[in-house]
């Protein structure tokens, strides 16, 4: 089986290497479309009436990657999905948020990387992606299952990955931080420390959102495609990878004014 090759879009094309550029032009900061009104808004974000229209979303988005897998006719091994993680939003400081957490630097991979909650799907699952993302958050946060309200998941389908490396985020709240007590710096020996960045961070002027470019070799088909990897500076921990793309992704679910023209190039098929 012939394998996706992923190479930084540097090694051909210089001027895009280095530092990520700002993302400008066609590409603008998650602040364009929304206004005053909108930051009152965000203040229902973790209401009762929203997550009710989320999980409308989820279940159509679902619905669509789920007949899209079964029209392709693949076997029932190349439907599962290998790993989950935790989307915690939650309230801090009296504002809506999302929590990162930074792995441990004691780990043997990604030490210090800033992440979610999650892990690879275990027997103990039953092939379950919110019992897996649900007891990796437990793990890691050291709180109980009780503490986590699950809004859903959001299935994704990749034509060039197979199914079990692809991971699938859950969306959750965790309510109050203040009323977890949760230990900001070491929590569990998997975790460093805990990063909550509120939602109006995105909005904010000195927001930095930026992206690196990729390019994508299919072999089998001879094609080379580019893709973008979104990233935000914060000014604790930079947000990327991963993390990033959840979070450029997943905002405009919960909240559908951060929608923008970067979310257009298609990370959730």
């Amino acid at each position: 089986m012939k394998h996706v090759i992923a190479t930084k879009l540097s090694r051909t094309f210089p001027l895009l290497c280095g530092r990520p550029r700002l993302n400008s032009g066609l590409n603008r900061s998650l602040k364009t479309n929304l206004g005053q009104n909108n930051q009152q808004d965000l203040n229902e974000v973790l209401s009762d009436l929203n997550k009710k229209r989320v999980q409308n979303v989820l279940e159509e988005n679902n619905r669509l990657v789920q007949k899209s897998i079964s029209r392709a006719g693949k076997s029932e091994e190349e439907r599962e999905f290998g790993s989950a993680v935790l989307v915690p939003f939650c309230t801090y400081r009296d504002k809506p948020s999302i929590l990162y957490t930074v792995r441990s630097r004691n780990l043997i991979s990604h030490r210090n990387d800033l992440s979610f909650p999650g892990g690879k799907v275990e027997d103990q699952d039953n092939k379950d992606l919110v019992r897996t993302a649900v007891r990796e958050c437990c793990e890691e946060l050291d709180i109980h299952k009780d503490q986590i309200d699950v809004w859903g998941h959001v299935l994704r389908d990749a034509k060039y990955i197979r199914r079990r490396y692809l991971t699938i985020p859950v969306i959750a709240n965790l309510g109050r931080i203040e009323d977890l007590k949760l230990k900001m710096e070491h929590p569990t020996p998997e975790v460093e420390s805990i990063l909550i960045v509120p939602l109006d961070y995105f909005l904010a002027e000195n927001s930095t959102q930026r992206y690196t470019v990729y390019k994508m070799v299919y072999p089998r088909e001879g094609e080379v495609d580019k893709y973008r990897n979104t990233l935000f500076t914060h000014p604790q921990k930079r947000i990327w990878g991963m993390c990033a793309n959840f979070t450029a992704a997943l905002l405009p679910i919960m909240h559908p004014p951060f929608e923008h023209h970067l979310l257009q190039h298609k990370f959730f098929k």
